[in-house]
């Protein structure tokens, strides 16, 4: 079996790459957004979990 080393095997979050240009070299994502992006993200994770049904209530239904 062939595995690439060079590849996540999952999905990263965020990609920060290191950008050159004529001023001189930078990152692509500003670090003062860093710790914002990774709150966001975060929340909306959240945000997802909690738009899940709660299947205990549908199961009781099903079961008296």
């Amino acid at each position: 079996m062939y595995v690439n080393v060079c590849r996540p095997r999952r999905n990263p979050l965020f990609f920060v790459d290191i950008m050159a240009e004529a001023q001189g070299v930078r990152y692509s994502t500003p670090l003062q957004n860093f710790d914002t992006t990774l709150v966001s993200l975060f929340d909306k994770g959240i945000q997802a979990c909690q738009n899940v049904p709660q299947l205990e209530k549908v199961c009781i239904c099903f079961l008296s």
